[in-house]
This record gives structure tokens, sequence and C-alpha cells, in this order.
């Protein structure tokens, strides 16, 4: 079970926005199956704050930080393969880090400071 906050609950359901930051525990993870063949992952959540249980689909979890630690390094930024953003925090992590600039920074020289491991909704850790 990982604790984590919720963002907004996009969809059907226009309540959702209701439990935005709100602290959840995830209790189980599904996948569905459209007739069109594609497919989503909803998690069952604990919503400690609003004291009740509930279904929300994975995309509106945010990432925890499971991990930060202070660096110091030079490297060059190589996206020319991406679309990669900045972001004023990890993504995914934050409200503020949910839309990040599309500045080109492809071939930069930089100082790499920080470093984080965050862990998404459905389990997958990113550095």
């Amino acid at each position: 079970r990982n604790s984590i906050a919720v963002i907004t609950i996009a969809g059907a359901n226009a309540s959702g926005n209701s439990y935005n930051g709100d602290t959840i525990t995830v209790e189980e993870i599904n996948l569905t199956k459209r007739s069109n063949g594609i497919e989503y992952t909803y998690a069952e959540v604990y919503d400690s704050t609003a004291k009740k249980t509930y279904w929300i689909d994975q995309r509106a979890i945010l990432a925890s930080i499971s991990s930060q630690t202070t660096v110091n390094y030079q490297a060059t930024i190589n996206d020319s393969a991406r679309s990669d953003k900045t972001y004023s925090a990890p993504a995914l992590s934050s409200w503020s880090s949910l839309t990040g600039s599309t500045n080109s920074y492809d071939g930069d020289k930089v100082t790499v400071i920080a470093s984080a491991v965050t862990t998404r909704g459905n389990g997958t850790s990113y550095t």
C-alpha cells in the first residue's frame, strides 16, 4: 500500500474535483478492456481525508517522491529523440509539476543539483 495524493478526476464523475489533494492508500489495481480494445487501469483507494473507499482512474493519482538526493555534476541534455519538458518539481509529483515548459534544451550543458525518484499510481518508478 502506498499513500499518495489524488488529482483531478476526469470523465463522467464531475464531483471528482472535490477529492483533489486528498491523501489516499491504493488498495487494489485492476485493468479493464473496452469493446474497442482500449485498456484502462483503475485503482481502488481508501481516501483518509474523505473517510471512504472508491475506484479512480490511475492516471488521476499523483506520483509520490520516494527519495531525493543532492548531487553536483555536469551533464549535457540529450532530448533530440524525445519531447521532454522542464518542470518546477519532479514530474507529476505536485500540482505545479503538471505543466512544464516546452522549450528546447537539446545539447545544453547543465549542472545537475538534485535527483529524485518518483513512483506513479501504477507502481512505475522514474528518476
